[in-house]
């Protein structure tokens, strides 16, 4: 079984490609929904609120999002010290995921920050994603109904500070989603090969 990572920059679209995938019926693990409920384990919970205070909670068992975001786009250590609480859980969850799914050609991981976290490395194939800038802003002060200024900061948040192009296998353009299909169903043809 291949482990393929569909990566790419945050409102590039992994998403949508991974629905693709998924309408092909391939098992796609969602890191982004993973580390969403670590937040509500109880341990996680607690070294969250000993992080960031009790405020990163709602009263209605609900992520304050908006709070969050505001403490780790503008201090970097703790938004170092949020991702060693939320990664180890996300990393088991993925074991557990590859181990019932092991008979699959292949699996998809994905994941907004693969490079950063290194885990590029345990990938037998990567899958970018990628699309305009603008288009990107749009979209994410769309859907999290923020600021420009909160998304450019996010946006920044995630840089790669390596060359990636060395790494990547498949370049996917998200622009016009009949080209979208066309570029996934090439790929998904080219994962079945490779895992033959």
């Amino acid at each position: 079984m291949l482990v393929v990572a569909l990566t790419g920059y945050i409102g590039s679209g992994k998403s949508h490609v991974a629905s693709i995938f998924r309408a092909l019926g391939i098992k796609v693990f969602n890191s982004d929904t993973l580390a969403k409920q670590a937040y509500f384990n109880k341990e996680i919970k607690t070294q969250v609120q000993a992080l960031l205070g009790k405020q990163a909670y709602l009263e209605n068992q609900e992520l304050n999002k908006d709070f969050i975001a505001q403490h780790i786009f503008q201090n970097l250590e703790k938004k170092t010290a949020l991702e060693k609480i939320i990664h180890p859980f996300v990393f088991d969850k993925f074991d557990q995921f590859k181990k019932k799914y092991a008979k699959q050609n292949y699996i998809i991981k994905e994941t907004a920050l693969l490079f950063q976290t290194r885990t590029h490395l345990d990938a037998d194939k990567i899958i970018w994603v990628d699309c305009m800038q603008q288009r990107r802003l749009s979209f994410l002060k769309k859907r999290d109904d923020s600021s420009e200024e909160l998304v450019l900061k996010k946006i920044k948040s995630q840089k790669i500070d390596f060359d990636i192009q060395p790494y990547l296998d498949f370049k996917v353009l998200n622009e016009i989603d009949e080209s979208l299909i066309n570029q996934v169903l090439f790929i998904h043809e080219a994962l079945l090969a490779s895992s033959a």
